[in-house]
């Protein structure tokens, strides 16, 4: 008994296009295809060639999909399709090859006709499925130069360099038409011309409503030169314009407009085959411009933040430390000298007290505007923090430098300052400056130093302009150190009793915001004749004559009464805390809980407000003696810190027994941090056992932004240094902390 032959299905001649992979799992699948078999895109997509054959034609459909990734082209071989409700139908297989630019094959192209009883010629076939190749390779090719496109400009580093790419790559996707850039300007009220490729465009600049892609979001194609709804920026219409919008992230950026070069052509876009396919080309490209100009802007934006004070609009104190790194190995290599002024404007404090911060802010502005357009193209300004500006003047010798402070505090005064809608009045700036080499040879040195400048012109009277002591041949400043021991005492009694003694303050600041939550007390000696002189230069022979003590008692008498004065009137500062150093000679002695309960009552400064600082070295040397006396401070209500935690050799079993609450870790780990290096092993472990004894780290001499994004990843809540403010006058932080 003979089977019955399965139902085919016959008809009229019907051809699909079936796009795949080399391996042949299905990519493209046009509309004949789901017409012929019965599925739609969404159920073909990555399924195999040969599903869609009879099974025992499987072996037939690999062979020729073989013999087209050797880039042979197989034509009108029979076979029998498998539809999708179970019936044959009878088609003849077209497999060729689809390639890049190189050659290479990159997929495989497939014609299906069904049979009919008219027989169609093999050459219209061939024909037929040569143009789909040419094509799709077209397109490949289109796609591989977008990516490319995509990726240079992704490494754009500024919007000159991402037009020099759109120039050249628009020219090579649209061979055959003139195109053009046009980007909106910053007030959004022009369209300015950034690039273009082909014919020069008419027009260089107009406006955002006299194009129609802009004022609806939407490509617009013009091929009418009787149509009302022409762009009126195009001018005379020659063949076809298409004007495609460039939006990324919903804001309009401005648009890519198309031309076709040839006036004779018929109003196709380039070398596509469609206008469809034209509008889409033109629309990717446009899409991949949008994104990348509008990252570019907004890594612009981002860098000018981390550079610019959003205040004035002048550089900051971290731009301003990094340029003059430059500029003095610039200096030193070439034997010239850069001359640097800091100055703050007198009486900023009352200012800001009388007409309110805004109106502060606003005379901070007017000031930027003011330094930046009386200084020289070279030199630089910046917001060193708070009122306090300082300058950057390359090739400018100590003399030069300070002629030019004279001239600007002379300058100032004929400003017309406005501020809350009021006129404030003439106002003036004391000037501190100081030179490399003659100052210094780091830049820490010379701000130091220009700063202590600054810090005596205020003492003086303010409106002043002071020059930085010259070093000494050893490269130091004027020191106490080089004048007899004996005199240095006498005028060291004479500073307690007169008052001379100046305390400035760190401030400890909150990681995760930068806020202020505690300072250190440091102290200063205002010298009459040579200024403000570092506790380095004078504790050591404090300590020789006994005077030590009377030191002590004031600094910790004058922090605590400072800091109850401003949380008593500042409400920022409710919260504030104040770490005074504890030096080993008070820790062991009996009469120091005395004094401190004394000044607690004196300055009415709650207990838990004040933090006591010991260093490691100090606090392991009796230990267990110091035991006993940290616990007396603690049953106080103060709080404990050890402070140079890190350069010592701490018993772990001491630093689990003592009631400390913080470890206050040293400069040299902090140090040690850096972008390669963000978390090196020694500071991890500082870290870690702090967490382990539930104690608090504090990395002490933070510097730069990747050591301060690296301490708060390792866990540490708190941070001080040069980073976030140097330290401060008791007015200085008042300001800050208002």
């Amino acid at each position: 008994m003979t089977a019955e032959a399965p139902p085919t299905v016959t008809g009229t001649s019907e051809t699909a296009i079936v796009d795949s992979s080399p391996d042949g799992m299905t990519l493209g699948w046009d509309e004949a295809a789901e017409h012929l078999f019965g599925y739609s895109f969404e159920e073909v997509l990555g399924r195999p060639l040969t599903a869609f054959f009879v099974q025992e034609q499987n072996e037939m459909v690999l062979l020729l999909m073989d013999k087209a990734r050797r880039n042979e082209t197989s034509t009108g071989h029979p076979a029998v399709g498998l539809r999708r409700d179970g019936t044959e139908i009878e088609v003849a297989l077209t497999v060729a090859p689809t390639k890049d630019a190189n050659g290479k094959v990159t997929g495989l192209s497939t014609m299906i006709r069904q049979h009919s009883s008219i027989p169609e010629d093999p050459g219209k076939t061939t024909a037929t499925l040569l143009r789909r190749i040419e094509e799709l390779e077209q397109r490949t090719l289109e796609i591989d130069l977008l990516n490319e496109m995509g990726d240079f400009l992704q490494s754009c580093s500024k919007a000159e360099e991402a037009y020099a790419v759109i120039t050249e790559m628009g020219g090579r996707l649209f061979p055959d038409d003139s195109g053009a850039l046009f980007v909106l300007n910053e007030s959004k009220n022009l369209v300015e011309r950034v690039a273009f490729w082909g014919d020069t465009p008419t027009e260089d600049v107009f406006s955002p409503e006299s194009c129609w892609a802009l004022r609806r979001g939407k490509t617009h194609t013009m091929v009418d030169r009787s149509s009302v709804l022409l762009c009126a920026h195009i001018g005379e219409l020659v063949g076809e314009c298409i004007c495609t919008p460039l939006i990324a992230h919903g804001d309009k950026l401005g648009i890519m407009q198309l031309r076709t070069a040839d006036s004779r052509a018929t109003g196709k876009i380039g070398v596509q085959s469609t206008l469809q396919h034209g509008r889409e080309l033109a629309s990717s490209f446009s899409e991949r411009i949008a994104i990348a100009l509008s990252n570019l802007q907004l890594r612009e934006s981002l860098r000018a933040t981390s550079i610019r004070d959003p205040v004035t609009g002048l550089y900051n104190r971290r731009y301003l430390e990094e340029t003059l790194e430059r500029e003095l190995h610039r200096a030193a290599r070439s034997g010239g000298s850069v001359g640097v002024i800091m100055c703050d404007v007198d009486g900023f404090k009352e200012l800001n007290d009388a007409y309110g911060h805004p109106a502060g802010d606003e005379v901070l502005r007017d000031l930027g505007r003011f330094l930046q357009t009386n200084i020289r193209d070279e030199d630089l300004a910046c917001r060193y923090g708070g009122d306090e500006f300082a300058l950057i003047l390359p090739d400018a010798s100590f003399t030069i430098t300070l002629e030019r402070s004279q001239r600007l505090c002379e300058a100032v005064k004929e400003m017309d300052l406005n501020g809350g809608g009021r006129e404030l009045g003439p106002i003036s700036l004391s000037f501190g400056t100081a030179a490399f080499p003659r100052d210094g040879l780091a830049s820490a040195k010379l701000i130091g130093a220009a700063d202590s400048a600054l810090y005596r012109a205020k003492s003086l009277g303010k409106d002043q302009v002071v020059g930085s002591k010259a070093l000494n041949r050893n490269g130091d400043s004027q020191s106490l150190g080089r004048r007899s021991a004996s005199d240095t005492e006498l005028d060291l009694r004479v500073a307690v009793e007169k008052g001379e003694l100046r305390l400035h303050f760190q401030p400890i600041v909150d990681l995760r915001d930068a806020s202020v939550v505690a300072t250190e007390a440091l102290v200063r000696w205002e010298h009459p004749q040579r200024g403000l002189i570092g506790p380095q230069e004078f504790i050591p022979f404090a300590e020789m004559d006994g005077t030590i003590r009377e030191i002590d008692k004031w600094v910790l008498r004058e922090a605590c009464r400072q800091t109850a004065e401003w949380k008593a009137t500042l409400p920022s500062a409710a919260g504030l805390k104040v770490s005074v150093n504890l030096a080993a000679s008070e820790l062991g002695d009996p009469r120091f809980i005395e004094d401190l309960v004394g000044c607690m009552e004196e300055t009415g400064l709650d207990p838990g407000a004040l933090l006591l600082e010991i260093s490691e070295n100090d606090l392991m040397g009796e230990a267990e003696a110091n035991l006993a006396q940290l616990q007396n401070l603690k049953n106080l209500g103060v709080e404990l810190a050890v402070d140079n935690f890190g350069t010592g050799y701490s018993s772990l079993n001491y630093l689990g027994r003592f009631p400390i609450d913080y470890l206050k870790i040293d400069t040299t780990s902090t140090q040690s941090i850096s972008a390669d290096q963000p978390a090196p092993p020694v500071v991890e472990a500082m870290v870690r056992m702090g967490e382990a004894l539930e104690l608090k780290t504090v990395p002490v001499g933070l510097e730069l932004v990747e050591q301060s994004v690296a301490a708060r990843e390792l866990g540490c809540e708190l941070g001080q240094g040069y980073y976030f403010h140097k330290p401060q006058s008791s007015e200085q932080m008042a300001s800050l902390l208002s």
